[in-house]
Parts: structure tokens; sequence; C-alpha cells
């Protein structure tokens, strides 16, 4: 990337309406053009310059910008995503000469904040900000009662506005903020620092009233009962394979028979009890419940839509007691919670959600076992782990995958892909019978993705693996669904309660296994090797 000079100097950043906003550089390889957001759209989905899977959409909507400040913020943006990092910038600690989306995307969205504060004020032009407004924009974050780290970054990333000033036309050039004064320092502004000392891990543990119950659930589902739902899914799948991809000859005459002679025995038809029967029996009204159209077409090799239309012929002779409870599979129950079968067969409907459960139970035992980060569990793939049996008849299971800190290019900028881990991470047996269950739930290479179960939500970008967002919502799923199945079996004991830090995100895994591991008799010398604590090392 070069910066837009001349010889009289930088080239001013002004683009056109229909110019492309991204480097085309920058961009995920196979990304449709015409994806790419131009200068005058106001959603800039900035993810398409992202390279790792599991990164958020990290759209930027500058619709939420006070229109005035808008063009001089969005012209901004343009030089933070097309000039390299400025050299007064690049002096500060954390500043690369590429800066990565996903801290664009925070940039953006602080300078939003301060155009709503400028426009609070009257002001609607940055050069018309002066070294006094900045001082009181300072004094407004420090009473706002914000971590005193959070404020420094924040007003660190004014300071890129005045940084990329010379690339601006005069109406968007801010004045030097009094913070980057050499004289000054950054109490001057924001008062004593009383954070936590630097490089000390502000990541809150999972509690051990928490962490305890959901390991053991987690244990369970993949040791215990794991296997029942494997089966389910795969009978789940022959009977959505067997579905016609057209219409089957006849196919609406064939369900009314099958529909006629099952009411003619005295037996009911099975209905649909999935998450969505619910929202379409609201939105279609009647006082029929829906039916369970996909099992159905599966089980007679017809189409759902040839069933939904012979359904709907027979409205005049079916009513409500015509119906029964929603079709389960033919699969047996192994699986037992202490003496008991842990539930009764496995409904047609219920195995999306036993799927993602599963494959959630897997990610809990990976990331927690293991003590990876969470974007290294998040890109492991298929074949990842071996077995090796040692000369003593020991078992070691050694894990192959991408680590991304600290991975940089010879521009000291990160590698957003990563790269491979030269050593593997050594696990226990329980996180590769995790490994080994999630790849038989996934199709592709990939261990954890979104596109799991068929209802997954597709969106413009071609991408599949789980992002952290989303683990944090199956893991409290997983939550509600593991206290579901205590209570019915009498375990109250081992109910997962609410951890009052919030939610259980994958960073608190690893900083939990630490916090145990640290405690035990030479746990300190064990962190420094499995999780390469530099310091400690």
């Amino acid at each position: 990337m070069t910066s837009p000079t001349t010889d009289a100097g930088p080239v001013l950043i002004d683009p056109a309406p229909d110019t492309f906003v991204l480097p085309f550089t920058r961009l995920r390889p196979g990304v449709d053009p015409a994806q790419l957001p131009r200068f005058a759209d106001l959603t800039w989905r900035l993810s398409l310059m992202n390279r790792k899977e599991s990164v958020r959409p990290l759209v930027i909507d500058w619709s939420r910008c006070p229109a005035p400040l808008r063009p001089a913020l969005m012209r901004a943006a343009f030089a933070e995503l097309h000039v390299p990092t400025p050299a007064v910038l690049l002096q500060q600690r954390a500043s690369r000469s590429v800066t990565q989306p996903t801290s664009l995307r925070q940039y953006f969205l602080t300078w939003i904040r301060f155009a709503r504060w400028l426009a609070s004020r009257g002001v609607l032009e940055l050069s018309q900000v002066t070294a006094e407004d900045l001082e009181v924009y300072a004094e407004h974050r420090r009473t706002a009662g914000r971590r005193w780290r959070t404020d420094q970054r924040a007003l660190g990333v004014i300071s890129r506005l005045w940084a990329y000033a010379p690339f601006l036309p005069e109406s968007d050039r801010l004045v030097m903020p009094p913070w980057e004064d050499p004289a000054a320092v950054m109490s001057d502004f924001l008062g004593t620092n009383d954070d936590a000392p630097e490089g000390e891990n502000a990541v809150p543990i999972v509690h051990p009233a928490v962490m305890s119950p959901l390991l053991v659930w987690a244990l369970r589902t993949v040791l215990d009962l794991g296997e029942d739902i494997v089966a389910a899914t795969r009978e789940h799948r022959r009977l959505l394979a067997s579905i016609p991809a057209q219409a089957t000859p006849g196919g609406i005459e064939t369900v009314r028979d099958h529909m006629r002679r099952l009411l003619a025995s005295g037996q009911r038809l099975p209905a649909s009890v999935g998450p969505a029967a619910a929202a379409v029996a609201a939105r279609y009204g009647g006082e029929l419940p829906p039916m369970a159209n996909t099992f159905l077409a599966a089980a007679l090799g017809v189409t759902p839509g040839q069933v939904a239309t012979a359904r709907g012929s027979m409205a005049e002779e079916l009513r409500p007691e015509h119906f029964g409870p929603g079709p389960v599979l033919d699969v047996p129950i192994a699986g037992r919670i202490g003496d008991l079968p842990w539930r009764p067969p496995i409904g047609f409907d219920e195995v999306d959600s036993l799927v993602l459960h599963l494959s959630t139970a897997a990610l809990i035992c990976c990331a927690y076992l293991s003590g990876m980060r969470p974007e290294e569990v998040l890109a492991l793939r298929r074949g990842c782990c071996t077995r090796t049996e040692r000369s003593d008849g020991t078992l070691r299971f050694q894990v192959t995958g991408h680590h991304f800190k600290g991975v940089l290019d010879e521009d000291g900028n990160a590698i957003p892909e990563g790269e491979l881990r030269p050593d593997p991470w050594i696990v226990l047996e329980p996180v590769a019978r995790a490994i080994a269950v999630a790849e038989q739930l996934e199709d592709g290479e990939l261990l954890f993705t979104r596109t799991l179960f068929r209802g997954a939500r597709r969106t413009i970008e071609a991408r599949t693996q789980l992002s952290s967002d989303a683990a944090v919502e199956r893991i409290r799923a997983f939550t509600v669904w593991a206290n579901q199945l205590a209570v019915a079996h009498g375990r109250t004991h081992e109910l997962i309660p609410a951890d009052p830090d919030g939610a259980v995100a994958l960073r608190r895994f690893r900083r939990t296994i630490a916090w145990f591991i640290y405690r035990q008799p030479g746990g300190r010398i064990a962190l420094a090797v499995q999780y390469g604590h530099a310091a400690t090392a």
C-alpha cells in the first residue's frame, strides 16, 4: 500500500460517490465485487477484508453519524483504509502500519460518538474544534465512569483524526489534541490511572460454581449422550436425503391416501413440533396444528410442497384431534443419566437443536481443557488430532492447528489468517473424543461452523466458521438445556447457575483453567509450557 503523494505533497482525500471503499489488495479471496461498498453507501462491511473466518460482520452504519459531520468522518475513514498509518502514530506502542478490520470498526464507532458530542455543542466542522473543546471532551469521558484505559484508548483514536489531517480537506482537519503535546501526560486530562497494572489479565474467570457443573454436563453430553445424538443425526440426514428434488408424479394423491389410511386405522397424523411450528401456525391461522411435512415427504418419497398441498385439500375433513405428537426416529436410546435412560426416543424435529447442543459441548471441552485461545479452537479442522502410543504404553493426544496472536509479517503487521503452530497442543483424551464427535457432526473441514443446522441464517459473505459471539449464544442455550435435564433427572445439585460476571465467553475458559492450574503445585511452570507464557518462561 503506498501513500497518495506527489512532489507538491499529499493528495487530498475526496473520493467520488461511486469509489470503492475497501482496498482491493486487502479483500478476502472470492469476494463478489457486487458486495463491495462504495463511498456514497452509508453501510460499509469491513469484514470483507478479514481473512480470519470467525470474525463478526463488522458493519459500520454511517447513518448514525450527524449529517453535517458525516462526510468529513467518511473521508477520514477512507484515509485510514488507503493511507499507511502516519509516522506520528507508529511511535505509539500498539500501532501498526496496516490496521486490521476489527480495530478499524472500533475507531470509526469512536469517531461517530465523538461527532455526536460535537453536534450537541453546535460544532458542524472538524476544523471548528479547538484545543479547549478537546479538553472538555476528555473531561466528559472522564466523568462518565468508564475504565481509565478505555478512555485513554478513545482519546488515542481521536488523535488519529489529527494524524490524518494533512491528507484531508481544510474543513476536515482536526487541531492537535492537547494530550499529544510532548510536555503533556494523559493523567493531566483523565486523572490518576486507577486501573489494574499494565499487562495484568483483566478477563474474569468463569466462577468455579458455574464452571464445575458446566464442564460436567459438557463431558456427559460428549462421552455418554453423544452416540445417541450422532445416531439420530445420521438417520435424520438419511431421511432428508431421500426427499426428491422435484415433485413426484401422483405424489399429492399418494399423501392423501396415506393420511386417510392413518385416520381409518385410528392413528393420528404426525404434527410438527419444531421451533418454527408455533410461528407458522400463528402466521397462517386456523385451528389445525401444522403437520410434519418434511418427515412425511421423506417417508413417502414426495416433496414437502406436495404434502402441504395434500393437507390443504383435506382441510374440510380434518379436525384438531386428528393430529398427534411429532414423529420420532427409529433410533434406540443407549445413553443413561444415573440408572435411567437420559430421554425418550428422539423426535424428528428435535435433531437440529440436539446437534447444536452436542457441538457446543464438544466446543466447551476443547476450549476449556486445552487452554486454546478462541480463534485457535474455532479454526480447528478435520484430522487435527492424532493419537500416539509411546514406548512405555501410555497414550498421547496431540492437536495441530493455527495460532494468531503475535503472528506478524516482515513489516510488523498482523497476519489475519495466522500460521500453523510450531508445537502441537498436548490434550487429554476427553478433548480427543470431543474432536471426534465434532468431526461426525460436520460435513466440511472446519469442526465448528455457523452452518451446522438447516436453519442457519445465510449472510452475503461465504463464511462458515463459528464466531466467538455466536459461541456465547450457543453456550447460553446449552446451559438452559442442561439445566432442564438436571431438573428432569432430579439432579438439582448439578444445576448451572448464572455467572456473576455475565455471559460465559470462550476467552474466559483459557483464563479459568489457568487460574486453576496456577494454584496447583508446579502450576506456574505448567502454564509456561502449555500456554506459552513468555514472562514466566
